[in-house]
């Protein structure tokens, strides 16, 4: 730890030296035309309607934007071979897999406005195809998830560099690079988790808001980051747990049991409202065709277990999921190997910073500094049952979707932001210096290894 902070205007140019970095190697990536296995012409089809004002029904048909992008590749997709010649007047999206079913459009249009945004600017402006330009878009959620991570480190007392380095390689391991540098809501996930962390320490350690506001905007900032995508549920679980024991240390016992009460309720209500606006879509917005998957999702009952097992697993080893071309050579799988250790023996490391403002209800004198001293929130526990929920947590939500769909689905990339909220949170309070140094070491090691593998291709 250290005991030099930096001023507000230089904290702020590190941040947007990580954002810079982070955006400037994953726009190098774009450049390289990758692979996507996201599902990203149904994503980038919502955000093309978007960007044109038009707000997509669910289950609505591919809009010719998109189709006219993927007649033409060259070469041309399997998946996409029955559609007319590129050129053509009109795409039929029912030659389209599945119908021309958007799979995407059943989800709230939070992430999709936001990077329409971007989307449109880049679309008006350059020449650039429609595909090109929502994978410009994208990287932009890969920078504000390198901001809010070091934001975050800065705010948990850790020094500039190895919170730079370890900020903007979160951002650059490749199956976290694959995200944003292709259209689709995990890369928004890694932001969310990073964000939520940051506004959590920043309130319950160095504002002057009351406990029972702080919990009220942690619950508005988990309905708007839940029900844009539901797997930020697990990151949004973690960083609640973190406030409750920020909140609840040095209370008087009844007044604990209020504050983690209040907590786990807000979680609940946060979980329901997601529940509800996914359900809900239909007739928010309309239904614009036939769910063609709806079949071919569901599976019975006895699969479950091999599902809750499966995300067990997938939750446990989040870095070495699924990748493509440059990113998926031996060295760059076994460096993210080696942060999946490293990041679960420096989540155990995580120390919690105690609140370093006075408040009426907490008039006794507390460090000024920013160092983290003993006797801390959540000392010892916070950190054991943070894995735990990061690793228990995403088998009970194949329990739950398949309740809601009779589907199992889990892959690695659901979990990474969690992943990487822990990673970054245990290098930064650490109060083993080698082990940050290590962390920072094999991040800056792995982005180097990127970039090169990415000039390269």
């Amino acid at each position: 730890m250290t005991t030099h902070r930096p001023s507000t205007r230089m904290t702020a140019v590190w941040a947007i030296l990580a954002f810079a970095v982070t955006v400037a190697v994953a726009l190098l990536g774009v450049s390289k035309a990758p692979g996507s296995p996201f599902d990203e012409a149904a994503h980038l089809d919502y955000v093309a309607k978007l960007s044109h004002g038009h707000m997509p029904k669910v289950y609505e048909q591919y809009g010719q934007d998109v189709l006219g992008e993927l007649a033409c590749d060259n070469p041309r997709g399997e998946a996409w071979a029955g559609l007319e010649p590129c050129g053509s007047k009109h795409y039929t999206p029912g030659l389209a897999p599945w119908g021309g079913l958007s799979t995407a459009t059943n989800y709230a249009p939070t992430y999709y406005a936001l990077t329409a945004v971007p989307y449109r600017v880049c679309d008006v402006t350059t020449s650039l195809h429609p595909r090109v330009c929502g994978r410009v878009a994208n990287t932009l959620w890969l920078g504000a998830a390198s901001v809010g991570f070091f934001l975050l480190m800065m705010l948990l007392g850790c020094a500039v560099l190895p919170a730079l380095l370890v900020s903007v390689g979160t951002s650059l391991m490749p199956a976290v690079l694959l995200q944003g540098i292709t259209v689709n809501p995990d890369a928004a996930v890694q932001a969310f988790a990073a964000w939520l962390a940051v506004l959590a320490v920043w309130m319950a350690t160095r504002s002057r808001i009351g406990h029972w506001k702080q919990v009220l905007l942690m619950g508005l900032a988990g309905v708007f980051t839940v029900t844009a995508k539901e797997t930020t549920l697990v990151s949004f679980s973690v960083v609640m747990l973190m406030l409750a024991f920020l909140l609840s240390h040095g209370r008087p016992r009844a007044d604990q049991v209020r504050r983690w009460a209040a907590i786990a309720g807000t979680v609940a209500v946060v979980v329901l409202v997601a529940a509800l606006s996914r359900i809900l879509q239909p007739d928010l917005r309309g239904v614009g065709g036939v769910n063609t998957l709806e079949e071919l999702s569901k599976v019975p009952a006895d699969v479950i277990d091999d599902g809750a097992l499966g995300a067990f697993g997938a939750s446990m080893a989040p870095f070495t999921g699924l990748v493509w071309g440059p990113l998926a050579g031996p060295y760059l799988f076994a460096v993210s190997a080696a942060m999946t250790a490293i990041t679960w023996g420096l989540a155990l490391q995580i120390r919690l910073p105690r609140r370093l403002v006075r408040t009426a209800q907490e008039p006794a004198p507390v460090p000024s500094d920013g160092v983290v001293v003993e006797k801390t929130p959540g000392e010892g526990a916070f950190p054991v049952l943070a894995i735990a929920l990061s690793w228990i947590l995403p088998a009970a939500l194949i329990v739950l979707t398949w309740l809601s769909s009779r589907a199992v689905p889990y892959q690695q990339r659901y979990y990474m932001a969690t992943a990487a909220l822990l990673l970054v949170m245990g290098t930064a309070t650490t109060t083993n210096p080698w082990l940050r140094w290590l962390s920072a070491g094999v991040l800056a090691l792995t982005s180097a290894m990127v970039v090169q593998s990415l000039l390269t291709a």
